[in-house]
């Protein structure tokens, strides 16, 4: 199965939303109810993508929706 979602893109645009809203990683695991801060940075480094629970709990803290959290992969045109 193809994967529509760009993992990595989608990591640096969380990082930069979270960051540029004033989060701390702690205060992202506290809000979400994660025991590990480290779920996070996986998600930063692009190793891993929030659960849908996770992604409208980030939406909700962020005042985003989900389409904003999530970046999609470009699509060739080329057939």
């Amino acid at each position: 199965m193809q994967r529509n979602i760009d993992v990595m893109r989608t990591g640096i645009q969380l990082k930069r939303l979270i960051s540029g809203a004033g989060y701390t990683v702690a205060e992202v695991r506290d809000y979400l109810g994660l025991m590990y801060p480290q779920v996070i940075y996986r998600w930063y480094k692009g190793k891993t993508l929030p659960d849908i629970e996770h992604f409208l709990g980030l939406g909700k803290l962020l005042n985003r929706h989900i389409d904003e959290l999530i970046v999609l992969k470009e699509v060739s045109k080329e057939a």
